[in-house]
């Protein structure tokens, strides 16, 4: 699927399967929205847009062993619950601030962030995994991050604004910059 506002988009259903797809150049590449529960986003390719999976109010959701390359958010929740993210390989090489690997907001809990390779590049403000706005009671673990940038504002797990009883641990780290 090429070049379009939304290559792939999957809204207010159940036990959907999203696999094996090529995504590239488009606004948003893969946007669950909605309501989706019990489905599965695996296994696809997705290059050069600057979301490459969005997951917005889903539940039960599993988004794994997904490849995404030059975005600069890899995978953006808002308001999922119960999700798991896993295995996915996440490269954001933009050029300029702010590129995120994973990012959790808007009331986020229950979910597991497990077993993901990020790396993050740019100028400045790359974060490997984010957490934030009523992100609650959420496992971040065995992922392994590397941030790096033209400045020192590298983090590779960045938890903020008002996030609880969130449980990180065995992840592998590294975070690099200029300035």
């Amino acid at each position: 699927i090429y070049n379009s506002a939304n290559c792939l988009f999957i809204n207010n259903t159940n036990n959907t399967n999203a696999q094996r797809n090529i995504l590239y150049d488009c606004a948003v590449n893969a946007l669950m929205s909605q309501i989706v529960l019990d489905s599965t986003f695996g296994n696809n390719t997705i290059y050069n847009s600057p979301t490459g999976i969005l997951l917005n109010m889903t539940n039960y959701t599993f988004t794994g062993n997904n490849n995404i390359i030059n975005t600069t958010y890899g995978i953006l929740t808002a308001g999922a619950r119960n999700d798991t993210v896993a295995n996915n390989t996440i490269n954001t090489t933009g050029t300029g601030a702010t590129n995120i690997g994973i990012r959790l907001v808007s009331t986020v809990s229950g979910n597991v962030v497990s077993g993901n390779v990020i790396n993050t590049s740019g100028t400045s403000d790359n974060y490997g995994i984010v957490l934030q706005s009523t992100a609650n009671n959420n496992v971040v673990a065995n992922n392994t991050v590397r941030t790096t940038g033209s400045s020192n504002s590298n983090y590779g797990i960045y938890l903020v604004t008002t996030t609880s009883s969130n449980t990180v641990s065995g992840n592998v780290i590294n975070t690099n910059g200029v300035g």
